[in-house]
């Protein structure tokens, strides 16, 4: 029994003689419970208080002194543990002894730490275990709350909000049940509770309406007689991510709804006070990674407020505080061990790229030669992290010594001081950077997630392939393959029929249904060729090969404006999901330059760093900047490439627009359609493309560019145009590399190329970034823009990230979408490091075009500020229900040199039975009653909120099993009316009217309670 629960951990049993004897003496006993006595008096007295608390149900939630360093300290007794692993023993034998009691008292003791390590879901599944063996043991708050955490880490928001709502039923004195034992324990819950919620919120994109929630918590756990810093500490971190991400308007909205929380009249600045506000919080406890986490968030909002002053000068004085708190973000994490969390070395990762990203932002060359050295390092570690998750091995990180002198290497380049500690374990993750191939268990390669092999033909556009290989790592020690048996099975060596554990089913996460489209599509085709060099030490990159040691090509004026890689590319790689190619610089086939980068044009340096500063930080940009790339010089005709793209194919459906429409109705003129053939899907839910195709000239809602920054207030874009014509002032770098002497340790790192010298400047201004090798995991990172769209106003935002594309997802053929395959995707600016996303890719040339894929975020965004709405009118509903559009984006691949190579959406991955309630043309699914009636009320509340312009159609999603709750849904599409077609599948006024007929020709009790009329007026809902 003892020996099943510890593997459950990834421990062993004690089979040392010397440990024997110091834990037991000469004698080993010969029960569980002395045993259990004996280990307890091993832990440090304000341990053994904790759980001497937890068995009075002294408190709720642990004290903010209870940190996770305090359980990753060393054991004083046995120096080679550390306090968790003695705490997990100490579990192991309370349930050996059927002492429940105890065993749950510990687990809530060790929860915190668990969930820092990434150990939480082992640790409940034996709660719940002990919950059902012994029903009279009351399990603490934080243990519930906790597994509404994991939940919704794992996509499971319904699960997430029936258990927060079950812990805020106060107890009935009923056996099980935990007593609080006065008002502010509850009070505490009741607050942690309300936090998550605002959590989820944030997480779903609803910003503006998670700041309130958070201000109540804060409320809650500020008014305890015990004020609780920590709590507030982690509202306000939520509040400062949620303020950095808030339009103007929304801003000012907010802001007068309470005046007395904001001071600040930009949210950035904002966003950032907030952020200090919840360092100071925090920092009287020793929790390094929140307060890394807070910091950072603040440092982040602190950039963007810098890059929108009026002057460099204010500008630059900015990014020097921003510098410098980052780099204490990054010397926060002391140790090689504590980096072994996942969630902290996430930060570490996120601190160093966001530094790299402040350096490439500067006037100064020195710094932004700088800013691509560590750009790549912070890749190297990045890659370390997602193979590690994607291999699902141990709940910590195993780093290597490659790992880890990288991390020193960048530390010392910032002068910081090193990481203590020494690398434990073997260094078997080097295996995995080598780019070996990763057979199955009979020996074969495994291509079941693969996209088809072979080339697509430059007319074709891209058939993107990918293989994601599970790295095996020797002696990791695997929770995830204990996860399909039972508990018991761990605790009685045999499988038990009685208490299984649950083990939640993949299931379809989107089912996009095919949807041809006639217009011109960029397709993005790859490059012909394969490099044959040689693999780098180590590293799933391979370095450049140069003739000699002058790299620059070009003399006189042009190799003095425009340094070696700004004016000749690299050979760049090209990505097709399945291979990385190697093409030389005349051939360039496959990747798209963006249209600001015009051939030909100069640009005086000093200011070219202005042209993309804005496009990184996540302000708002033009969206014809990154929906109209044109084709790499080699490709194709520059001209008739140009044409083809059609930038005026991407329409901002947003409620200015909706506004606007409805205004200038009764002028709009005829027009003109274009005739196609039918081309659909013989299946009824499919969704059905428009018999017509608009080819009608259309203009963009917001065409900005920097001059008219909307997140710029007016005072401020004024002073910027004074000093548009200003000359840039000699600026020092903001990294010192006079002082230094890292040449030795650059080489030594082996990541690119560059020329002899001992100056470290000179090194990084020749140096050139690393290509990855074919089929390695490096194959799957790119650096990348992350572009959201925010339909309040019609702005998009972008910022410059990391993304890595892992295998597809293991659906059931009758669950896979008719038309994109979906796979798991993280990327470095995620909104939970343990989240889980899911991408969704089309499989067809034709519909892959960056504009469709824009498009697909516009239709879901906006339908997701129409249920926002939707929600508003169901509270006069009987039954307590909700209905949410999962937030989506769109990410831009980018070859080394900044050409868009390929682009996906992304969204957060849900768990659940995917189901279709309606498309659009005349499918409902009768079988779906209750969620029938929800998506055919949601579309008629769409159509009197916008006054006839649209109604949102083809609804599908993720059903929850109780009455009340939340319904997720995604990839909806618009019938519109009094406007341009906003999509192939727009079937205008004949889909509304189909609809009306059809699908929903009598209204339901869900359009009666909100008082819905129909467009005739005949028949009043």
């Amino acid at each position: 029994m003892s020996v099943n629960v510890l593997k459950y951990f990834g421990l062993q049993p004690i089979t040392d003689a010397g440990i024997q004897a110091i834990v037991y003496g000469e004698t080993v006993p010969t029960s569980a419970t002395e045993k259990l006595h004996k280990w307890l008096a091993l832990l440090p007295p304000n341990i053994r208080q904790l759980i001497d608390d937890a068995s009075k149900q002294k408190r709720p939630f642990l004290p903010p002194e209870a940190t996770p360093e305090m359980m990753t300290a060393t054991n004083d007794t046995i120096l080679s543990m550390n306090q968790m692993e003695v705490l997990y023993r100490c579990i192991d034998l309370a349930i050996e002894a059927g002492d429940f009691k105890m065993a749950s008292c510990i687990a809530f003791t060790v929860d915190r730490a668990s969930y820092w390590s990434g150990t939480s879901k082992p640790l409940l599944q034996i709660v719940d275990f002990i919950k059902e063996k012994c029903p009279e043991v009351a399990i603490a708050p934080q243990i519930q709350v906790r597994k509404a955490r994991l939940l919704k880490d794992e996509g499971d928001l319904h699960g997430a909000i029936k258990v927060l709502n079950q812990v805020l039923i106060r107890p009935q004195g009923n056996p099980g049940e935990w007593r609080y034992a006065d008002d502010d324990q509850y009070v505490t819950t009741k607050a942690e509770v309300i936090k998550i919620k605002g959590n989820i919120m944030h997480n779903l994109g609803m910003m503006k309406e998670a700041v309130e929630p958070l201000l109540q918590s804060i409320q809650l756990f500020a008014s305890l007689r015990e004020q609780d810093d920590k709590g507030i500490a982690s509202c306000l971190g939520l509040l400062t991510r949620c303020l950095g991400r808030l339009s103007l308007n929304d801003y000012d909205e907010v802001r007068q709804r309470f005046p007395e929380d904001f001071e600040s009249q930009h949210p950035c600045h904002q966003s950032y006070l907030t952020g200090i506000e919840a360092v100071r919080y925090i920092q009287t406890i020793d929790e390094s990674l929140y307060r890394s986490k807070h910091q950072l968030d603040a440092d982040v909002s602190l950039l963007k407020y810098a890059i929108l002053r009026p002057s460099v000068q204010e500008e630059y004085k900015l990014f020097q505080t921003v510098l410098k708190e980052m780099k204490s973000c990054l010397s926060a994490h002391k140790t090689i061990s504590a980096l072994r969390s996942v969630e902290q070395f996430h930060e570490f990762v996120r601190a160093l790229f966001m530094i790299s990203l402040t350096l490439s932002l500067t006037p100064v060359q020195q710094d932004r030669d700088l800013a691509e050295y560590l750009q790549q390092l912070s890749m190297e570690l990045y890659l370390h992290l997602c193979s590690h998750q994607a291999a699902g091995q141990a709940a910590q990180l195993d780093h290597t010594s490659r790992t880890v002198k990288i991390m020193d290497l960048s530390l010392t380049i910032l002068d910081l001081p090193k990481l203590e500690g020494k690398v434990a374990g073997n260094d078997s993750m080097d295996r995995q950077h080598s780019g070996d191939t990763i057979k199955t268990q009979d020996g074969s390669q495994n291509e079941e997630n693969e996209f088809p092999r072979g080339r697509a033909s430059q007319n074709e556009g891209v058939s993107l392939k990918l293989v994601d290989k599970a790295q095996d790592v020797d002696g990791a020690r695997s929770l995830a393959k204990h996860g399909s048996s039972s508990l018991e099975e761990h605790l009685c060596g045999k499988a038990c029929q009685k208490h299984p554990i649950p083990v939640a089913s993949k299931t379809e996460p989107e089912a996009s249904d095919c949807r041809p489209r006639k217009a011109e599509m960029c397709g993005i085709i790859p490059s012909e060729g394969r490099a044959e060099t040689e693999s780098s030490r180590g590293s799933s990159f391979i370095s450049h090969k140069t003739e000699g040691t002058d790299i620059q090509t070009e003399t006189g004026e042009s190799s003095v404006i425009n340094r070696r890689r700004k004016e000749t590319a690299p050979r760049a790689w090209t990505y097709s999901f399945q291979q990385a190619s190697i093409a030389s610089q005349e051939t360039t086939q496959g990747c798209y330059t963006y249209p600001l980068m015009t051939p030909g044009r100069v640009v005086d340096p000093k200011k070219q760093w202005q042209i993309y500063k804005h496009k990184c930080v996540g302000l708002p940009v033009d969206p014809a900047f990154f929906s109209s790339p044109v084709p790499c010089k080699g490709t194709q005709n520059q001209d008739e490439a140009s044409s083809s793209v059609r930038p005026k194919d991407l329409v901002n459906l947003s409620v200015p627009y909706i506004y606007q429409t409805i205004e200038s109705r009764g002028s709009t003129g005829e027009r003109k359609h274009i005739t196609k053939e039918n081309n659909l899907v013989d299946q009824d839910a499919t969704t059905k493309p428009s018999e017509t195709c608009e080819d009608a000239d259309r203009s963009f809602l917001h065409p900005h560019d920097i001059a008219n920054q909307p997140m710029m207030r007016e005072e401020d874009r004024k002073r910027r145009q004074l000093n548009e014509n200003t000359d840039i002032p000699e600026l020092l770098p903001l990294v010192d590399l006079s002082r230094t002497t890292l040449t030795d340790s650059f080489v030594d790192m082996d990541l690119g190329e560059s020329i002899t010298t001992d100056d470290p400047a000179e090194y990084l201004s020749n140096w050139r970034p690393p290509l990855p090798q074919p089929e390695s995991p490096a194959d799957k990172l790119r650096r990348s823009f992350l572009l959201t769209y925010n339909p309040a106003t019609g702005d998009w935002t972008a910022q410059s990230t990391l993304v890595y594309i892992g295998k597809k997802l293991d659906l059931d053929e009758g669950k896979k979408g008719h038309c994109r395959d979906a796979y798991h995707v993280q990327f470095l600016h995620q909104e939970e490091p343990r989240g889980r996303y899911v991408g969704k890719r089309y499989r067809s040339p034709q519909n892959h075009s960056v504009t469709r894929y824009m498009q697909d975020v516009v239709c879901q965004m906006m339908a997701g500020h129409y249920v926002l709405k939707f929600n508003e009118v169901l509270q006069n509903y009987q039954r307590d229900i909700q209905v949410q559009f999962l937030p989506a984006a769109h990410l831009q691949l980018l070859t080394p040199d900044g050409r868009l190579e390929d682009c996906i959406n992304v969204e957060p991955y849900l768990h659940g039975d995917f189901i279709k309630l309606t498309n659009n043309l005349a499918f409902s699914n009768k079988k779906e009653h209750r969620g029938e009636e929800l998506a055919t009320a949601l579309t008629h509340f769409s159509f009197c909120e916008s006054k006839g312009t649209l109604m949102i159609v083809d609804i599908q999603g993720w059903l929850g099993s109780e009455e009340s709750g939340v319904i997720y849904l995604t990839d909806p599409q618009f019938h519109t009316s009094g406007m341009e077609k906003f999509s192939p599948y727009d079937h205008q006024e004949k889909g509304m009217k189909k609809f009306w007929l059809e699908v929903h020709p009598v209204c339901n009790d869900m359009c009666k309670a909100a008082r819905l009329s129909r467009p005739d007026q005949s028949t009043s809902g």
